[in-house]
């Protein structure tokens, strides 16, 4: 018998959309694992009055009211979809995975947030991500610097080889 709590189930389906996602994994998987996990993050944090989580909590919050339940499916479409069939038995979906790296971002930092834990998987991602959403985030040179190359050095990596180059330092704690 497997004992897993709910924070442990969503570290274990956000880790292994991480290495799906570095890996070119399917990305309709991809996606169900992250809003798996990010849905129980958000419930946690709630539950423990954290504060909002930015994607489905904080930008409903700033949508008129009229247009909430709207902008709430499209931001649930893709998790619905994948996850049923009770509506649309033959439906079919225009996807964009875009949401989806949003999504694993945000659920990295929620899952420091609640356990403390530095998890090696979600601290490279999210070097990955500011690194390559420069319209986002500034790195300073220090952190520059970690990585012994460039923001545009990194961001010409593969995300494939860029898993293979800095996931033995980030599980080292060297980055």
């Amino acid at each position: 018998m497997l004992h897993v709590s709910k924070l442990d189930a969503s570290k274990r389906q956000l880790e292994t959309a991480i290495r799906l996602y570095f890996n070119d994994g399917d990305p309709v998987s991809i996606h169900t694992l992250t809003a798996a996990s990010y849905n129980v993050l958000r419930d946690i944090n709630r539950s423990s009055g954290g504060e909002k989580l930015i994607i489905k909590e904080k930008l409903i919050d700033r949508v008129l009211p009229e247009y909430r339940k709207e902008i709430q499916r499209a931001l649930n479409e893709a998790e619905n979809f994948f996850k049923h069939a009770d509506k649309d038995p033959s439906g079919v979906l225009q996807f964009s995975p875009g949401l989806t790296e949003l999504m694993i971002w945000e659920s990295c930092l929620a899952y420091y947030q609640l356990s403390g834990e530095q998890l090696a998987l979600t601290r490279l991602f999210n070097a990955w991500f500011s690194v390559n959403h420069p319209h986002l985030f500034e790195l300073s040179t220090e952190q520059e610097s970690l990585f012994g190359q460039s923001r545009l050095e990194i961001a010409g990596k593969g995300k494939q080889e860029y898993f293979r180059s800095y996931l033995p330092a980030f599980e080292s704690e060297a980055l």
